[in-house]
């Protein structure tokens, strides 16, 4: 006989929603700090702030990553048989 699959419960993914949303603000952070970090005043124009756009993409992916990740669970979880 096979053992029954012990189903992991839906609090535990829905708990990556708020710890991705405060790694995105480290991400975002992370990345003005080292813009401000490594800024030429010799340089000629505006700068434009490169790694705080780069950083934002990470942290965006990331995010899109999570959200669909535990959407499919959830929509699992409703339509799971018991």
């Amino acid at each position: 006989m096979q053992k029954k699959k012990k189903q992991r419960p839906l609090w535990k993914d829905l708990i990556l929603i708020p710890i991705q949303l405060v790694l995105d603000e480290i991400w975002l952070f992370l990345g003005a700090y080292l813009d401000t970090k490594i800024v030429n005043p010799d340089a000629y124009g505006h700068p434009t702030f490169a790694l705080t756009i780069v950083f934002s993409v990470i942290a965006a992916a990331a995010s899109i990553i999570v959200l669909t990740y535990v959407l499919a669970k959830v929509i699992m979880a409703i339509f799971r048989k018991d």
